[in-house]
């Protein structure tokens, strides 16, 4: 199977605040949501 490559763009900063330089706890979660549900 060919490895997937995607490539995201934050405009509205829901990825990554700079102004704080952290990753938001609520992308964290949604993030190991997708992780999870891409397994099965």
């Amino acid at each position: 199977m060919s490895e997937k490559k995607i490539i995201f763009f934050d405009i509205d900063r829901t990825l990554y605040d700079p102004d704080s330089r952290s990753i938001p706890e609520s992308t964290k979660q949604a993030l190991k949501t997708l992780m999870i549900s891409s397994d099965n």
